[in-house]
């Protein structure tokens, strides 16, 4: 069973690698055979095709610089003798699963059990996993603000201050507490990042809305629109919910209040 999802991951973890290879190959053959179409090169197309294709397979593959690893690093990882896979294991697939947008609130249950019972083992592991049950809560309406806020707190005992919990505490103030100066005194401690992550723009305009600055939030807004978008191409239902209930912050709505209320927001990854 060990060796099944070993070999079950190393297949997603190689499928990407594989399929520009492949389209790399195809387009080759177009590029040796492909005639000229309406005075379009359709052989040169196939060429830059191909290129960018082989492109993507060996840098895909190759060690890199980037927090996360790339899928060459974790295949070596996953075949290495006396590598951490077991240990890691929940956490790769929790990460996984939410780099495809999946929300915490529907991350399987026996997963976060798996990964919280590698903890003792893994410092790292623990951190990740107390970021997934702040968000789990933050991710339902209404929030549980007192259960939020103990959450916070343990993971400051535990950890320091981050941006993640900053983040958080910040967004939490803005739009479930409706205090303006304890966001403000968060939001004011998270540091000035030539990048922020979607958490952080989203606490800047929650608490950007919470003051009045309205075309500040919207500034702020779309920032973490253009965020996200470089992180993944597909829809991310958590901060789409964030962004409506920031707007009706900005335009205030009883029942926009209550329907909508924010289902916040991604554990750090």
């Amino acid at each position: 069973a060990q060796a099944g999802r070993k070999e079950r991951w190393a297949v997603i973890l190689a499928s990407g690698p594989l399929s520009c290879l492949l389209l790399a190959v195809v387009a080759l053959t177009g590029w040796a055979g492909g005639p000229q179409s309406d005075g379009v090169e359709t052989g040169l197309l196939a060429l830059g095709l191909a290129l960018q294709a082989l492109h993507s397979c060996v840098f895909s593959l190759m060690p890199g610089r980037r927090k996360q690893a790339t899928d060459g690093e974790q295949l070596w990882a996953l075949v290495r003798h006396g590598g951490r896979y077991e240990l890691d294991r929940p956490t790769i697939w929790l990460v996984a699963l939410l780099q495809s947008n999946v929300r915490l609130k529907e991350l399987p249950l026996w997963l976060i059990e798996t990964a919280k019972s590698r903890c003792p083992l893994s410092p790292e592991m623990a951190q990740f996993v107390d970021t997934i049950d702040a968000g789990r809560v933050l991710d339902r309406v209404p929030v549980d603000v007192a259960t939020v806020r103990g959450l916070l707190d343990a993971y400051r005992g535990r950890y320091g201050e981050d941006e993640w919990v900053m983040g958080c505490d910040a967004y939490l103030a803005a739009i479930w507490e409706a205090d303006a100066d304890r966001a403000q005194t968060a939001l004011a401690a998270i540091p000035a990042l030539p990048d922020p992550p979607p958490l952080t723009l989203a606490a800047l305009a929650a608490v950007a809305a919470r003051i009045g600055e309205t075309e500040l939030a919207r500034r702020h807004l779309e920032e973490m629109r253009k965020a996200l978008k470089r992180q993944s191409p597909f829809r991310n239902p958590t901060f789409e919910d964030v962004r409506r209930q920031i707007e009706g912050l900005l335009a205030p709505s009883p029942e926009a209040l209550v329907l909508d209320g924010p289902r916040p927001l991604c554990a750090q990854t």
